[in-house]
Formats: C-alpha cells, sequence, structure tokens
C-alpha cells in the first residue's frame, strides 16, 4: 500500500511518521500524513494500474524553526522525484497553520504509484 511506502520515505528522512492522527504521547517533531484523495486515473486500458492521490502532511514541532527545517527537507525529498514513489510526486501547496499546542506546517502533494 502506499501509506506504507510513505511511512517508510519519512522514516527514512529520520521522522516519526504516523497514519491520519499524532500518537496521544508521540514525542515531536513527527509527521502525520493522510490521503485527502483518490483521484481515478480514467483510461480505457482496463489493466492499467497506475493511481494518482493527494496526500497531505502535517509537520508538528515544538519550535517554529524545528518545524521549517523539516517541512523544507520533506520538500525537497518528494517533490518532483521519483525517489520514494516510482511514478513521482509533485507539491501542490504548502502552509503553516496557527495552533495553540505545537507549531504546524501543512504540506500538499499529488503523489503517483502503482497499485492500490
Amino acid at each position: 500500500m502506499i501509506e506504507e511506502t510513505i511511512k517508510s520515505s519519512l522514516n527514512t528522512l529520520g521522522y516519526a511518521a504516523y497514519p491520519n492522527k499524532k500518537v496521544q504521547d508521540a514525542a515531536l517533531p513527527c509527521v502525520v500524513y493522510k490521503r485527502i484523495s483518490r483521484i481515478p486515473n480514467r483510461t480505457q486500458n482496463a489493466t492499467d494500474t497506475l493511481r494518482k492521490s493527494r496526500f497531505q502532511f502535517d509537520v508538528l514541532a515544538s519550535t517554529y524553526s524545528e518545524m521549517k527545517i523539516m517541512s523544507e527537507a520533506i520538500i525537497t525529498a518528494f517533490d518532483a522525484t521519483k525517489t520514494y514513489f516510482t511514478e513521482g510526486s509533485f507539491l501542490l501547496n504548502d502552509f503553516d497553520v496557527v495552533d495553540e499546542v505545537f507549531y504546524r506546517h501543512v504540506i500538499e502533494f499529488f503523489i503517483f504509484y502503482k497499485g492500490s
């Protein structure tokens, strides 16, 4: 599954990663990732297994500078590359979010991959 590849890729970068929500007692910094949508591949070729999904990464940290450094590292690693995802990934959007508990930066990617 693509979610396993995302988790493994974030772990390779040295970041703790969690699907959908942060584990309650998880230490900062960490990344929470979730699929926002899956875009159907419209083709007449029934054997085509190319998938395109939009994923959101929430970078959570206890300091602003730590959040920014992590965010830039993820963008550099994942944007317009086939390093982690065999069919590619592209940055859609990124922005800071005001949060009372921690510093949070949201990054959105289209990720292309084979399979489910």
